[in-house]
């Protein structure tokens, strides 16, 4: 019977923490692609400046 019970408890354990590393990856997920546009708009930003540069012409 205790057996029955640790293995109930054991297994919910399991999928709680199932479910926080699925949110967490999710969170890193989307954290990943803002990052990756900030750069994006920073290269596109610098590109700019150096054409834009009247100094160069």
């Amino acid at each position: 019977m205790s057996d029955e019970i640790s293995e109930n408890i054991s297994s919910s354990h399991v999928d709680i923490d199932a479910d926080l590393t699925v949110e967490v990856k999710d969170s890193e997920v989307k954290d990943a692609s803002i990052r990756q546009r900030i750069d994006d708009l920073l290269e596109q930003k610098r590109l700019k400046a150096l054409l834009d540069d009247s100094e160069d012409w």
